[in-house]
């Protein structure tokens, strides 16, 4: 049955398809835990995050095995990043379609009355930005260790999301 997964993520190119496949093969009794975590992948990939942090969520909290509750983790933190620095990418550009220019800092969104505070990485370490390009990325010296990248990109759904919130400029 999770086969049917696999086929609509890497053939169809249909992630919400493979997701709910990965997650209704995962209420099957007997199922492996894992299957969530595909589901979670899938459904993230199609821009429904909020469902796959709450199955991330639930793998975390309800893992028996420390190493899933590790992975579910990183995982949770990697979407929380991968948000943060996407979200402060976003007001870059509305700083630059506003102001002509690309802040010089981070700092200059909260002045500019763009953001109320700048978000730091879940261990409180300030993110880098790069004025040049407009990147925001996390530190060096973050105080979380390594983290595994997302096998996907769900920055797309995610930006529309934030179009659709606070508009497009």
């Amino acid at each position: 049955r999770f086969d049917k997964g696999f086929i609509y993520f890497w053939y169809v190119s249909d992630y919400r398809k493979a997701g709910d496949v990965w997650l209704e093969a995962s209420r099957v009794p007997g199922a492996p835990k894992w299957l969530e975590g595909l589901a979670a992948m899938g459904l993230s990939k199609s821009g429904a995050v909020e469902t796959a942090r709450m199955l991330w969520q639930r793998q975390y909290d309800e893992a028996e095995r420390a190493e899933v509750k590790e992975n579910a983790r990183k995982y949770l933190l990697t979407m929380q990043i991968d948000e943060d620095c996407w979200t402060l990418e976003f007001f870059v550009e509305k700083f630059r379609k506003r102001f002509g220019r690309r802040p010089a800092m981070l700092q200059d969104l909260v002045s500019s009355g763009l953001l109320k505070d700048v978000a730091r990485d879940p261990s409180r370490v300030p993110y880098r930005y790069d004025p040049a390009s407009g990147r925001v990325r996390i530190s060096p010296e973050t105080k979380l260790g390594y983290l595994k990248k997302m096998p996907y990109d769900y920055r797309d759904p995610f930006l529309k999301k934030l179009e659709e919130r606070y508009g497009p400029d």
